[in-house]
């Protein structure tokens, strides 16, 4: 399986779920129904950091630069586990000519199965899958690391959030589409 056979002990589910709320429009938002994609369970399969020696505390580094000194991969496989169940797959590591400019090298694999709804389109679950899979496993990883590099002799690593949504560029001033073409 994507975690070694392993599958955690999950709640049983029960079928008076609400799908959706009523509530009246002046009622704050306490449950909006079950997501489209749900995460089953995950698991690191690889985790490697090491202590940058050398590291400038005071140098200081924006997220944009610290983005761009790490790589992140995702893929996605079907038929993982249950029927509807997509599995993904994420690597984080750093790149090569980060030096001495980040605290700690990192080189982690993680793998988790997701539950899709079939209300979703056919034609939407392997982006949905993607995007909110990917940006799952980022956001656990991110955590992950913040807490075991919080141990490290360096400042821990804090990694910024990131989105895995690919939005379309805009179209580009002035181009207009003509009549009849």
């Amino acid at each position: 399986g994507m975690c070694g056979g392993v599958k955690p002990h999950t709640l049983p589910t029960t079928s008076n779920r609400r799908s959706d709320a009523v509530m009246s429009k002046d009622a704050p938002l306490i449950y909006a129904g079950l997501p489209p994609i749900t995460l089953q369970f995950s698991c690191f399969t690889r985790v490697h950091w090491d202590a940058v020696l050398g590291f400038d505390v005071n140098a200081g580094i924006s997220d944009h630069e610290m983005l761009s000194l790490y790589t992140v991969s995702s893929g996605i496989a079907e038929g993982v586990g249950d029927a509807g169940e997509i599995g993904v797959q994420l690597t984080l590591s750093t790149h090569p000519d980060a030096g001495t400019r980040l605290p700690y090298t990192v080189d982690l694999e993680m793998r988790g199965v997701f539950a899709v709804s079939p209300s979703v389109p056919p034609d939407k679950v392997q982006e949905l899958v993607r995007s909110v899979g990917t940006g799952t496993l980022y956001t656990a990883a991110r955590e992950y690391l913040l807490m075991v590099t919080g141990r490290g002799p360096n400042p821990p690593l804090l990694l910024p959030t990131r989105s895995f949504v690919r939005v379309s560029a805009p179209p580009k001033p002035g181009k207009k589409k003509k009549a009849g073409s």
